[in-house]
């Protein structure tokens, strides 16, 4: 007669009373690799943060570079609408003017009795 059967238990009893055991270790084990993941993904989403604080900084300053940039542009432009303002205002001026609309009569003469060229 088999010696588990010898010992008045069924067949399988001894396999049963390990495997509770075996499935606890390898519960063990497996919450040490959950727990190993987790570790590694908070390293990473710390790296990762960092990582975001030190690009949204960048983008701030450049955009700051930008505005001020823009700002000096948008006061070039002002500048410049307001000398063409000056220049049409003396332009309107002078083609309204007596002088330079009898002017304009001669030198159209002059040119067409200039001799031209061959």
């Amino acid at each position: 007669m088999p010696k588990q059967q010898q010992s008045g238990r069924p067949d399988g009893a001894n396999a049963r009373s390990s495997k509770p055991a075996d499935a606890l270790e390898e519960a063990k084990a497996e919450l040490e690799r959950v727990r190993a993941d987790l570790a590694e993904l908070r390293r990473a989403h710390e790296a990762q943060a960092r990582f975001l604080v030190v690009e949204r900084l960048s983008v701030a300053e450049n955009a700051a570079a930008l505005l001020k940039e823009i700002e000096d542009l948008i006061a070039d432009v002002k500048w410049r609408r307001g000398v063409m303002k000056a220049y049409e205002e003396e332009l309107a001026i002078l083609r309204t003017s007596r002088s330079v609309r009898y002017a304009a009569r001669m030198r159209q003469a002059a040119r067409a009795l200039r001799p031209r060229r061959p």
